[in-house]
């Protein structure tokens, strides 16, 4: 701007007047010097912007005139630093959105550069979620590539090596765990070529350093995902709580071994009032664990008499583990288990069916799955959210549709977690494995053999899973029960009809 009025004051410096502007000849029109309309003439030389105008004595037209000096002397300023200083190519409107092409040389580009570039870290968000919420992605390559080349013999033939071999129980245990973990590991293993469709080439044409580096910087994004996941539900968790709490609901309050205190109303009376227990801070999680009421019965397993004082005083002690075994009332139907038929109600709780949604498809508004839905308030009528075409956590983990036992898993996790005091994710808190417990409830729902009892029932749940998370989905249970039903009597009917049938 500095520069613009410069060249205004240099303007006005120059300006020369070619008549007089003395009274005396205003009225002798013969005068040499007398001012005539042709000569109102104003000549500006470019290179030094000079103005040579002649100046009427009228004050009306003495002022047209110096407007019209201002105005063109203006104009020039303008061209001038417009042209020197900000130069077209700097317009910040057209640059915003060039996107540059991706070098093909770079391990970390995309192979289309016509398509925009996705982050290799965002492209490993969705691996905590549906492939393994804990452990190292090289490592799970390495030795799903070692079983690929030594891989385990039939069943059958386990058996007999068993046998031949005299091995004790504890050593056939043993034996079997660690097969279970290979076959888990190689689970991981597939489900990582799927989600990362680049992941074979990759290995086939980097350099080993390249390569490890192209994989750290995905598991980075993996272990982001999972960090804003725990700090997400760790918020959810606390106003579920605080809200059972405040609208007394019955199989949380159960929990709420808070004393009565007597307090004096307002005549003078000593009254017995119930008090509650404290309300969590949702971004704190000081003030949760086995300390709290409500936390401390859903960390516990469901042998556990958390209703016992001195039970919960040896636990806040230290002297009693609150989790001998993994299942925990957090996971149960209603909060509560059968310690003699541990998969009644397992897996069906609510606060994990709205942990799994919140993770997996951005809302808690689902249906609770609880058995004893009586003790429950009603529920909200869901609002009408704005439609978007970004693609949900379900979608780029790949379920399509369809709950895994991974995704059910990692939230259940993502909850126990978030019931606890610790400040930052962690993999121990109490005594208690958290990658053990993920495994644990992996292989829950992977290691039933096919068309046994145990696995009808793993569908089912499976199947209960769907129903109420993809309701509208066309690949869900829900939707797909006509279609399985109309099958059914088709093929039924077919094979009544068939005349070998019917004689």
């Amino acid at each position: 701007m500095h520069y613009k009025l410069l060249l205004i004051l240099l303007a006005f410096s120059k300006i020369k007047p070619k008549g007089d502007r003395s009274p005396l000849f205003a009225s002798n029109p013969h005068h040499p010097n007398a001012f005539k309309p042709s000569s109102l003439v104003a000549t500006i030389a470019p290179s030094s912007f000079v103005a040579s105008i002649a100046i009427a004595p009228s004050p009306l037209i003495a002022f047209l005139a110096l407007a019209l000096a201002l105005a063109l002397a203006f104009a020039l300023a303008s061209a001038f630093t417009s042209s020197r200083f900000y130069p077209p190519h700097r317009n910040l409107l057209t640059r915003r959105y060039v996107v540059a092409k991706p070098s093909t040389s770079d391990p970390f580009s995309t192979t289309n550069p016509a398509r925009p570039v996705k982050s290799v870290s965002a492209s490993g968000r969705p691996l905590r979620r549906a492939v393994a919420c804990f452990g190292n992605i090289a490592t799970i390559l390495y030795d799903a590539q070692m079983l690929e080349k030594d891989p385990y013999d039939d069943d059958e033939t386990i058996r007999r090596m068993f046998e031949e071999e005299e091995y004790t129980l504890e050593e056939e245990d043993k034996f079997l765990d660690q097969k279970r973990a290979d076959e888990r590991n190689y689970e991981a293993n597939l489900l990582l070529h799927h989600l990362l469709p680049g992941l074979a080439a990759k290995k086939a044409t980097l350099a080993a350093e390249d390569l490890n580096a192209w994989i750290q910087t995905v598991q980075r994004g993996a272990n982001t995902g999972r960090a804003e996941d725990f700090g997400k539900v760790t918020k959810l968790v606390a106003n579920w709580i605080n809200d059972d709490i405040s609208k007394n609901v019955a199989d949380i309050c159960a929990f709420d071994y808070t004393p009565a205190v007597y307090e004096t109303n307002e005549h003078g009376d000593q009254v017995l009032i119930k008090k509650h227990a404290p309300y969590l801070v949702p971004d704190d999680r000081r003030g949760r664990g086995t300390k709290h009421d409500i936390t401390g019965a859903l960390l516990s397993s469901v042998e556990v008499d958390w209703a016992d004082e001195s039970t919960r005083q040896k636990i806040d002690a230290g002297r009693q583990d609150f989790a001998p075994n993994y299942y925990v009332r957090a996971l149960y139907a209603g909060f509560r288990g059968d310690p003699n038929d541990v998969e009644k109600g397992f897996l069906k709780s609510r606060y994990l069916l709205r942990t799994v949604s919140a993770i997996f498809l951005t809302s808690t508004e689902v249906e609770d799955g609880d058995d004893d839905s009586e003790n429950q308030p009603p529920a909200k009528k869901p609002t009408k959210k704005r439609s978007s075409t970004r693609k949900t956590c379900a979608e780029l983990a790949g379920l399509n549709g369809k709950i895994t036992g991974r995704a059910i898993a990692y939230g259940a996790v993502q909850l126990y977690l978030s019931l606890t005091t610790v400040y930052q994710w962690a993999e121990v808190y109490g005594g208690v494995s958290l990658p053990q417990m993920y495994d644990f409830l992996v292989d829950y729902f992977e290691e039933p053999a096919p068309n046994s009892a145990a696995r009808k029932r793993v569908d089912d749940l499976l199947q209960w899973w769907n129903t109420r998370l993809f309701k509208t989905h066309a690949a869900s249970a829900s939707t797909y029960r006509p279609s399985r039903n109309s099958r059914a009597a088709l093929r039924a009917q077919r094979a009544a009809l068939e005349p070998s049938n019917r004689e």
